[in-house]
This record gives structure tokens, sequence and C-alpha cells, in this order.
């Protein structure tokens, strides 16, 4: 992820990005990545400067990690300073979302003068709203990597089933976006799932929720996280959850019903133009990645502060703060999960 971070406010007046090693020891933080960190390949931490952080970075669930990389974290204890992940208790927030500042969506939210119509947008929106003409968009290459994956899987096709019309782009489908381009494509969607590779594993949200699916102007149908992490992030109205349904029916026949009841289906987009300007429908800008904007800040408001601090645990940190459904080997499928 090399390059400049931006100087805006909330990346802390930016910050530089380098693979380069001959910068380490003037580096402020040093990142090292989940899936490649072993422990007798790192740094001896005693020569880590007083204001220097050494951040554990992790892009993937812990199921992902546990099996799939086979980590277990024991190595660890009080190595690095801060970790960054997708999880909020993360020291920085990692999560793969919009260049915005944490609980803006919410924050906005509170003020009246936002709950007022916004005369530019809502017939914007509705002229998107009106060019639909698929249902269910998905995009998926991980068919059956990981145990979420698989069970994801299932419940596609559980969808199809039962008569929803759901079209799959990636490698578990056989469609492609062609020349129209990826949001252009996911545009024609009334909803799309931003269903994730891991079942009910804390905090972990992807750019399925934020870019697939908000970008694009389409619904979310979210699979995967608790419900309550997405309602602490996400617009409230601006999405579906599967836990919400008794059983794959009861969702289906849901769905339906939005598809043919444009009153109904149009309420998911009334949030759109209660926040004016805030996840403008066909405009995917190249953001820089917001887990290093969270860490420049981080690093501008603190870094001084990280010689007397280090994570006692990483194991106690990433599994076992984590859900038993997450970090389950293998998950009998069930309609429903609890």
């Amino acid at each position: 992820m090399p390059g400049e971070i931006p100087k805006h406010p909330l990346c802390g007046g930016g910050c530089t990005v380098t693979h380069d090693r001959a910068y380490f020891d003037d580096a402020d933080a040093v990142v090292f990545m989940m899936k490649s960190a072993k422990r007798n390949d790192l740094p001896d931490p005693k020569k880590r400067r007083p204001n220097q952080a050494f951040v554990w970075w992790s892009r993937e669930s812990a199921w992902t990690a546990k099996y799939l990389y086979r980590k277990s974290l024991d190595d660890f204890d009080d190595y690095f300073n801060w970790t960054m992940t997708h999880r909020r208790d993360s020291d920085v927030n990692g999560m793969l979302y919009p260049f915005v500042a944490r609980d803006f969506v919410k924050t906005r939210l509170k003020s009246e003068d936002q709950r007022k119509d916004n005369q530019e947008m809502e017939p914007k929106i509705r002229d998107v709203i009106a060019r639909k003409t698929g249902v269910v968009a998905w995009v998926a290459s991980n068919c059956a990597l990981t145990e979420g994956a698989k069970q994801r899987f299932i419940v596609v096709q559980q969808l199809q089933r039962l008569g929803v019309g759901v079209d799959i782009y990636g490698h578990c489908g056989n469609l492609t976006f062609g020349s129209k381009g990826f949001y252009p494509t996911l545009a024609d969607y009334k909803f799309y799932l931003a269903f994730e590779n891991g079942v009910h594993c804390r905090g972990y949200i992807t750019e399925k929720l934020w870019f697939n699916a908000f970008y694009s102007g389409a619904v979310p149908i979210v699979w995967g996280p608790p419900k309550s992490d997405v309602e602490e992030i996400a617009p409230p109205g601006s999405f579906i959850h599967y836990d919400d349904f008794n059983s794959l029916e009861e969702l289906a026949k849901y769905l339906k019903h939005l598809d043919t009841d444009m009153g109904a289906y149009t309420k998911y987009f009334a949030w759109r133009w209660k926040i004016p300007g805030y996840y403008p429908l066909l405009e995917h800008k190249n953001h820089f990645d917001n887990a290093f904007c969270e860490l420049c800040r981080f690093i501008k408001g603190g870094v001084n502060q990280v010689s007397h601090k280090t994570v006692p645990s990483l194991k106690k940190f990433w599994f076992d703060a984590d859900t038993d459904d997450c970090l389950k080997m293998f998950v009998k499928f069930y309609p429903k999960w609890k």
C-alpha cells in the first residue's frame, strides 16, 4: 500500500507509506500483516525506538487467520504496540469503508438540518431506482475456501431455488461485467448480497456493504456479521439483515414483496437524502485505504505514548474475544443463524 496518505484532517494531516525497509529506523509505525508475520522473522522489539509503534494488521476474519493461515498467535505476547483490524475494539480502526470519520453517519443524522429532504438528491435517487432492471446481484470468487464462504453459497443457492432472481458474477457464477463496468452494472440491481465469508465474526464488514452496495445504489442484504455490529456503523434503514428473518422462505417472500412494491423499496433510500452528499450514487472515488488513514491520524495523535503499551496476548484479543460461530472449524448449515 505504498504512496501518500491525503493531507486531510481526518488522516491527521497526511503520512507517507512505503515498503522500503531502508526507512525502518525512521518510521513512526511499522506494520506487520497477519498472514505473513512470523515471530522468528520479525525485528527484535528491544531495537524499537521508544516512540515507534509495531502494528499488527489483519483484514481477514479470525476464522481465516486460525484455519486458513494456521495462525496460533501464541508467540506474539507483548510484541506489538497496536492492533489494526476491522474490529472496533482495535487500537486503529482498519475497517474497509469510505474516507470518513468514525460515526460520521450517526452524527449527521442527529442534526435536524440534515433531516430535511434534499431537493437535489431525492430526484436523482428516484431516477436511479426507476432505471433498475435486475433484482439481486452477488459478486464472489471465494465459493468454498472458508467455512463461511461455503455457508453463504448455500444461502444464495437456496434463494435461487425459492424463486429470487439472483445473478452471480465472479468465479462463483458465470456472468461478467463487460464494457459497462463493475459499479454501473451493480447499479442496475435493486439489491446486493453483502455476504461475508465469516459466520458472525465480530465487526467483519467489508467493501461488500460500503462499495458494492451503497456506492452502486443497491440495497444491501447482509449476511455474516452480527446485526448489532452493522447497526453501529451503517445508516438506520439502509440495509436488510438475514438474521431478522425466521427462515429463508420468509426472506425470499420479503424480497419479492419489495421487488413489486416501489413505495416499500424506496424507503431503504430515505437516508440518502437525509444525509446529502454521503455515499454518492454511481460515484466510486479512489479513496486511500481507510486503515492507513486512521493509522496516520492515530500516529499524529499519540505515537509518543507507545513505549509503555503492548498487546499482552494477541491470541486472547483476536481469537478468544470472537464468537463461537466464527471460530467453528466446521459449521452445519441451518436455515437461520442464532
